[in-house]
């Protein structure tokens, strides 16, 4: 809801949009898996965090992690990247899950992607 993608560079990325929204990554068996790892970028970076939740199975559903990150001010010009590393709740049934990653700005964001890794 409200992201869009694009590839870059061999990677999907997702544009963060400027009010609210989550992305659904399906078909995710979580089993070992202990930390999502959101890499967020912006060419102006906000005032104020950039807020997620991790959720299973629907976008409002079970949180199983949740944190906020800000992004570092641009030196130059290009884009600022930055890495939040969320440990998640275990989620060892061995069942496919859609993960949905549900981002609340606290301020309107311009030109801001995101990118998402699963980690044991």
């Amino acid at each position: 809801k409200s992201f869009t993608s694009m590839k870059y560079g061999g990677n999907n990325l997702m544009i963060l949009p400027v009010a609210e929204g989550w992305v659904a990554l399906d078909n995710i068996d979580l089993t070992g898996v202990h930390t999502i790892q959101l890499g967020c970028g912006s060419q102006a970076a906000p005032n104020k965090n950039l807020a997620f939740a991790i959720r299973l199975n629907a976008p409002d559903g079970k949180v199983i992690s949740k944190g906020a990150t800000t992004i570092p001010p641009v030196k130059g010009a290009g884009m600022q990247m930055t890495t939040v590393k969320l440990p998640i709740e275990t989620v060892s049934d061995g069942k496919q899950h859609t993960v949905y990653v549900v981002y609340k700005p606290q301020e309107k964001l311009q030109a801001g992607m995101m990118s998402v890794q699963f980690s044991n």
